[in-house]
Parts: structure tokens; sequence; C-alpha cells
């Protein structure tokens, strides 16, 4: 289509041998302008916008900075919804948490770059640069808890016991805060340089 960039949804799913049987949840929802898992626009427009940038070296965000690109070229965004995408996903693990939060770091890392490109309120609540996310942060992990010895038991105790609904909350918001820190970490770099 001319002048629309066509994305279909994407469902997450577990099963690698039947992903199909997998149905659209509330948290597959995506409002993502361009977001490269299933999307399309025609090639002349993603040659008139610039490749994707370079200065993303880090995981998160090169994909919505180019999307926030073609915006500006005046496109428009349509969703395709037989043009279904599934995204494997392996069910998280307590031992995935470092690798999960490292990639979590940087992505609140490039989210800073992403907002200095495109330092609009759109960009800013996406990549929740504000003292709101800051504060909700800090609440939910008041005195560090996740770096004590007993908040690092708390979460083996979790595990071992298969208190999952639990262990999977608190494991999204160390995930979240390492994301936040990431973000914070950017920032400050940024203030010195």
């Amino acid at each position: 289509y001319d002048g629309i960039v066509v994305r279909g949804p994407v469902i997450r799913t577990r099963s690698i041998e039947n992903p199909t049987k997998e149905r659209m949840k509330l948290t597959d929802i995506s409002t993502a302008f361009f977001a490269t898992g299933n999307t399309s626009v025609k090639r002349s427009f993603l040659i008139q916008a610039d490749p994707f940038d370079e200065d993303f070296k880090e995981y998160g965000w090169e994909d919505l900075e180019m999307g926030e690109r073609l915006k500006r070229l005046g496109l428009r965004v349509r969703t395709n919804k037989r043009a279904v995408g599934y995204h494997y996903q392996k069910r998280v693990r307590l031992a995935d948490l470092p690798y999960i939060c490292a990639r979590e770091k940087a992505r609140g890392r490039t989210a800073v770059l992403f907002y200095r490109k495109h330092s609009t309120s759109t960009v800013k609540y996406m990549t929740q640069i504000s003292f709101f996310f800051f504060f909700l942060d800090w609440l939910l992990t008041i005195g560090d808890w996740m770096d004590k010895p007993w908040g690092k038991r708390l979460l083996i105790y979790l595990d071992k016991h298969n208190r999952n609904f639990t262990l999977r909350v608190l494991m999204k918001i160390v995930v979240q805060h390492s994301y936040i820190k990431g973000i914070k970490e950017a920032l400050k770099k940024n203030k010195k340089g």
C-alpha cells in the first residue's frame, strides 16, 4: 500500500511445535507505529526515512525510532488482523533473571537515546522517562530489596516451592527496576557529557 505501514498482531507463544494454538492475549496488544516483529512498508519509504539509526548500539527502541521517522513522512498505519505472527518465548526461569536484567538495563539506556532524538510526550510516556515511573519504581523496590541477601533468598524460596505467580510478579518488578536503572544511568551520563 502506498503511504501505509501495515502491521499484524504478534502473539507470544510458549509452544514451538504448535504456535497457532495460542490465542491473542491482552499482553500481546501493541500500538507501536512500526515494530519490526510483524510490520511491512514499501522499501522506498524506508530509503526515504534513512536506514536504521546506527547510534542504537544496544538492544531496544531502534524500530520504534524508525517508526517516528516514517510517521514524519506522513505515513499512516493500518492493522491487518489476518496477518498474524507468532513469537516464541520460553518460560522465564529464575536462572534467566541476570540476562534479562542486563538486557532491560541496556533497553533503558537506549530509551534515553530514543527520547533525545524524539522529545515528544508520546515517546516520553512510551519510554517511561518521567517522575511518575521513577516514583513507582522506588515504591516497588524500597530499600533495593532485590539486592539484599534476604531478597535473593525469597526469590529462590518461591522458585523452589513453585510459588510461580508471586515469583513472576516479583521478577517483573526486578526486571522493570533494571530498565529504570538503565534510564537513570544514561540520563546521568548525558548530564556529565
